[in-house]
């Protein structure tokens, strides 16, 4: 993420009907309908074994080990909807 985008976020607080939040913040909430709850679970539950093996592969050299699969299911349903 460049600097700008990050300041962009910051004064746009609105695009095109939808509300801009910065998705570098810890504890972001995405307001979503069941369908999408849905199938982001069945996303994250696909991606358990390499988050798995991340972790495993990065615990010695990293402090922390967070969120992989939530990341990961979240990009390829927003790909998915792009």
């Amino acid at each position: 993420m460049d600097p700008i985008d990050e300041y962009a976020v910051q004064q746009l607080k609105e695009y095109d009907g939808k509300k801009l939040v910065s998705v570098t913040k810890e504890g972001l909430k995405i307001d979503e309908t069941e369908e999408e709850l849905k199938k982001l679970e069945e996303l994250k539950a696909s991606y358990e074994p390499l988050c798995r093996l991340i972790k495993d592969i990065l615990s010695d050299k990293v402090e922390k080990v967070g969120g992989c699969c939530h990341s990961l299911a979240a990009l390829s349903s927003f790909l998915a909807y792009s």
